[in-house]
């Protein structure tokens, strides 16, 4: 559902759940890695090998305990409108919180 929405706005790369399909039916299964927690974290250090990013120079923005994964991986972490304990992770871990309206 999310590619054409990326194609209409030149978004070249989309992490997003894959559906499993079998014989040109959808199963409701989705293909791992999942992009939450574990598998984002692995979905991003894929696309940063293959694309020679540097992660110790790269942000990322989070919300949330699944988010924590990905925040840990970069240089610049910023938790934004923290939900479900987000915040006191940011301040125990020295993370910037800043909160948008």
């Amino acid at each position: 559902m999310i590619v054409p929405l990326a194609e209409f706005l030149d978004v070249p790369t989309v992490f997003a759940a894959k559906p499993e399909r079998q014989d040109s039916v959808y199963t409701g299964a989705l293909i791992p890695p999942l992009p939450y927690g574990r598998g984002k974290r692995e979905l991003i250090l894929a696309h940063a090998r293959g694309m020679g990013l540097d992660l110790a120079a790269s942000y990322a923005y989070g919300d949330s305990p699944g988010d924590r994964d990905i925040l840990e991986l970069v240089g610049y972490p910023l938790v934004v409108n923290p939900i479900r304990g987000m915040a006191r992770t940011a301040q125990r871990l020295g993370w910037p919180v800043t909160t948008w309206k």
